[in-house]
């Protein structure tokens, strides 16, 4: 006859499993086809040839004991001789099994010890489409007694298939809402829990109050926040219609969310409430669900200290904020739950980058790594946010090989995170370190995916669609950033609030691209006027450093100068880099100045080193890839410095000596003499006056 495909050939060897005899009945049962690799596709145990001869040579020609027990067992996918013996209703399966082995009767062995096996594919496939025909009546009840098997020894997905199998779809549902917290919550498997509820009918799953607030808890973490809403509604409905069924979930009441279903639609509408900046509402639902709580609901009871620490954090009180979060997150962890730990460092990071400590929130970052990340086992999906937000303090310090390093490993855990807000952070920060490395288009690339991701709209929760309006404008886009703050209804005349924050500073930045610097400043002054009457650090270096950028657009350079030494003066502690480095060239020539001028700077605690490294990061937007040592090329030198180099250098030329220099960069003395010498070398100088006279002449230092 005429050569099948080699793909139609390895495709039927695999469905055969290698059976000789099953491969020629193939070969028969393809005579006449049209469609090869339709049959392939299809090709089973009921087609017709093999049907027969596995009916013929090999099933009627057992006893009645082996037959029955052959039909019997074909419900399921594994078997062992318990599983069996429970399935049948009579003892003495495994040594069955083991006869029916060694009678060569297609029973493969998945382990070493005879304890499990399976049939072979076309073999289950022709005693599947027998047992109805031959044990009519008896097909519903073997799947109860696998599902009853399974349910007992904790087996959710296999009792659940067997329940649905059995025609009971309602011990299915039940099943399904025992088992969400241990696979949603703690596993972060949704698409398992999509897949078991696609078996049940859709009027069942309506009827349910545990599987509609199960699908709300899916909605709300899924940036499907509309969807969560309506589904919260049903619930409630159902709530008022259903009458109350014992419940326990597998991960014990403790544990679970679904174990108090009023409480938890009050933690959900409270959540719901918080990606929309609501404070008032996320606050007064969070009362709601504790007033609803029983006693001993740990899960909840974090969820709705969770929800409490963010309404604060939505009203910038982000001291309270922490004070309720710490305690949290603490006993989260010493209970073992990491992926609710995973998230609430995460939040208390938020909180303290908003503060401007870098340090405290790398630290936070680390301690998220130290439980997520265990010797000898892959990373759990927890360190994701944990890497997120350690690239984001290595990103702001200007460490952009370790910023990318730490957010791809944090962007690929993330991917399979519950919530997806950390992955579009990541995402977002990924877009950053591109467009600082001098790559506009990916970065372009990087943040659209960051804004598909994000939840909930634009605000505090959600701060995506300000980092890309914000990263087009300083890509030169300033009709697309315009037409961002349009959207969203910003205007100069704002009262200021924390959510909002980001959004109007792209505002401010889009009045200073439009030659507007008085409305600016007078949006920017209210802007600093709130956040330092919450002491919120962060926002205050943020905005000092556009306050600087609008009183020189107004040519106000000694106010503009005096405002950029009070940002620096807070940021320096913390090694902010990227924050005014990201400003671009009007931040160059602020700087330049202030250099120029720098007594008054060193004076208030802005060191010389520091302003160095500032003025090179930002000098840094017309090279390729910085965070490789790249520094501005200078023509007269044969060999250039490395930024290192001129880092060292702003000190020599400040009068330290190499073992105050040793200690400021936390480096050996050795390591600093090494560079020293190199630094006089490349200059051409035989002392270090003649290295910071040269260097003056070059441009290099002011």
């Amino acid at each position: 006859g005429s050569q099948l495909p080699q793909e139609a050939v390895a495709a039927l060897a695999d469905r055969t499993e290698g059976w000789a005899a099953g491969l020629q009945l193939a070969g028969l049962s393809l005579r006449g086809q049209r469609d090869v690799a339709g049959f392939v596709a299809a090709f089973a145990g009921s087609h017709r040839y093999v049907l027969d001869f596995l009916a013929e040579e090999v099933l009627e020609r057992q006893d009645e004991q082996v037959r029955g027990f052959l039909l019997e067992t074909s419900v399921l996918e594994r078997l062992s001789g318990e599983l069996c013996d429970a399935v049948t209703g009579r003892a003495g399966s495994q040594a069955l099994l083991e006869r029916i082995e060694r009678a060569g009767l297609f029973l493969i062995p998945l382990d070493e010890v005879r304890g499990w096996w399976r049939y072979h594919h076309l073999f289950a496939d022709l005693l599947r489409a027998r047992l109805p025909e031959q044990r009519p009546g008896r097909v519903p009840g073997l799947h109860s007694n696998a599902a009853s098997w399974y349910q007992q020894r904790g087996l959710a997905d296999d009792a659940i298939r067997h329940a649905v199998a059995a025609g009971d779809t309602t011990w299915a549902a039940r099943l399904i809402e025992q088992h969400f917290d241990a696979v949603f919550s703690l596993r972060g498997e949704a698409e398992t829990i999509q897949r078991w509820l696609a078996a049940l009918p859709a009027d069942l799953v309506r009827s349910r109050p545990r599987l509609l607030v199960a699908q709300a808890v899916m909605a709300a973490t899924s940036n499907r926040l509309a969807a969560g809403e309506l589904l919260l509604d049903q619930a409630e409905r159902a709530l008022a219609a259903a009458d109350e069924e014992p419940f326990e979930p597998s991960v014990g009441r403790a544990d679970s969310g679904l174990a108090n279903v009023p409480a938890l639609i009050a933690v959900l509408r409270s959540t719901l409430a918080g990606f929309h900046d609501d404070a008032e509402a996320e606050a007064m639902f969070a009362s709601r669900a504790e007033a609803a709580l029983v006693g001993g609901e740990r899960q909840l009871s974090y969820f709705v200290q969770f929800n409490r620490a963010a309404a604060d954090w939505l009203r910038g009180r982000l001291t309270q904020a922490e004070r309720v979060l710490a305690p949290v997150i603490a006993a989260l962890r010493s209970a073992g739950l990491t992926t609710m730990a995973a998230w609430g460092g995460y939040q208390l990071v938020r909180i303290q980058r908003a503060q401007g400590r870098l340090d405290e929130a790398a630290c936070t970052a680390q301690e998220v790594l130290d439980i997520t990340v265990l010797p000898g086992r892959p990373p759990d999906p927890g360190a994701g946010p944990g890497y997120v937000a350690l690239a984001e303090v290595a990103y702001q310090r200007n460490d952009l090989d370790t910023a990318l390093s730490q957010v791809t490993e944090g962007i690929a855990l993330c991917r399979q995170f519950v919530y997806t807000a950390p992955l579009s952070d990541g995402l977002a920060q990924l877009a950053w370190i591109r467009q600082a490395a001098g790559d506009p288009a990916g970065a372009r690339a990087t943040i659209g995916e960051a804004v598909q991701t994000a939840l909930g709209p634009p605000g505090l929760h959600n701060p995506v669609p300000a980092r890309r309006a914000r990263l087009l404008l300083s890509q030169g886009d300033l009709a697309a950033a315009a037409r961002w703050i349009q959207d969203c209804g910003l205007g100069a005349d704002d009262q200021p609030d924390f959510p909002r924050e980001q959004g109007h500073l792209v505002l401010a930045r889009v009045l200073l691209a439009q030659g507007l610097p008085g409305q600016a400043l007078a949006l920017l002054d209210r802007l600093h006027a709130a956040a330092a009457s919450q002491d919120r650090t962060g926002s205050m270096i943020e905005i000092g450093a556009l306050r600087a950028l609008a009183l020189a657009a107004r040519g106000e350079e000694a106010d503009a100068i005096d405002a950029l030494t009070q940002s620096l003066t807070l940021a320096c502690p913390q090694g902010y880099v990227r924050m005014f480095a990201d400003e671009g060239p009007p931040m160059a020539a602020l700087l330049g100045k202030l250099i120029a001028q720098r007594g008054g700077a060193i004076a208030a605690g802005v060191p010389l080193s520091y302003l160095a490294r500032l003025h090179r990061a930002v000098g840094a937007e017309a090279l390729p890839a910085p965070g490789r040592g790249a520094a501005a090329a200078v023509p007269t030198l044969a060999e250039q410095l490395t930024s290192r180099e001129l880092e060292i250098l702003a000190m020599v030329a400040a009068g330290r000596p190499n073992k105050a220099i040793a200690a400021e960069l936390v480096v050996s003395l050795d390591t600093v003499k090494k560079h020293v010498s190199h630094l006089l070398a490349k200059l051409g100088a035989a002392s270090r006056t003649e290295a910071v006279a040269r260097a003056r002449e070059l441009s290099l230092i002011p």
